[in-house]
């Protein structure tokens, strides 16, 4: 029901990109992926933790990579892996979430880690700050790296930034992620986080809203 025939034109519905992927397609794009030189690997993967839509430079400054870009990028844009995002030509973008998600997850832990926190920092350099949207990217990536206070207190922040302007659901939404980024254990263990300050203040604005 994800893709089907309408006067003579084959149809995607938007609902594939809800549908499930089956392992054997996992694995496909797995193989794919092991079949690029190690540059073009390496970029890639370091590219799927920076984001769905990024922009090929900022990627190899993140990664610290010392690779012919122009050429990496060629090889991953001839094999569709990587295609350019259509609002900003000079940016490209997955074609397909999977293909992030595998590339991502051939990474070690640690590896991934130390890259989310290198692509909070240049947010955090880079991005107009008073923008809740920049807020919470710079957050999603120290949040998955070592920095979980700085993540929390930008949530914090954004959060403050929403209601300001009466975007109450989207404050509350951030709030929530706020208190899983402080509070690891959960909520029954939250006085275990290293975020104290961060996680009573958002559990305090969070029961205000609601």
């Amino acid at each position: 029901g994800v893709v089907f025939r309408s006067r003579n034109r084959w149809i995607i519905s938007p609902r594939l990109e809800a549908a499930a992927v089956p392992p054997s397609v996992t694995g496909l794009v797995a193989a794919r992926i092991d079949e690029l030189d190690a540059d073009s690997r390496r970029f890639l993967q370091a590219a799927a933790v920076v984001g769905g839509a990024f922009d090929p430079e900022v990627v190899r400054r993140i990664a610290s990579l010392q690779v012919d870009l122009e050429w990496v990028v060629s090889q991953v844009l001839d094999r569709r892996m990587l295609v350019a995002d259509g609002e900003r030509p000079s940016r490209l973008r997955f074609v397909h979430e999977t293909y992030r998600t595998v590339a991502a997850d051939g990474l070690p832990a640690k590896e991934k880690a130390l890259l989310h926190m290198r692509a909070g920092q240049y947010l955090e350099e880079t991005s107009d700050l008073r923008d809740p949207r920049a807020l919470q990217a710079a957050a999603f990536h120290l949040g998955n790296g070592p920095d979980h206070e700085k993540a929390a207190r930008f949530l914090l922040m954004a959060a403050r930034r929403l209601v300001d302007v009466h975007q109450v659901d989207s404050a509350i939404g951030l709030l929530e992620k706020l208190i899983q980024v402080a509070a690891p254990l959960g909520y029954a263990n939250y006085e275990a986080s290293r975020c104290e300050n961060e996680l009573d203040e958002g559990l305090y604005h969070l029961g205000m809203l609601y």
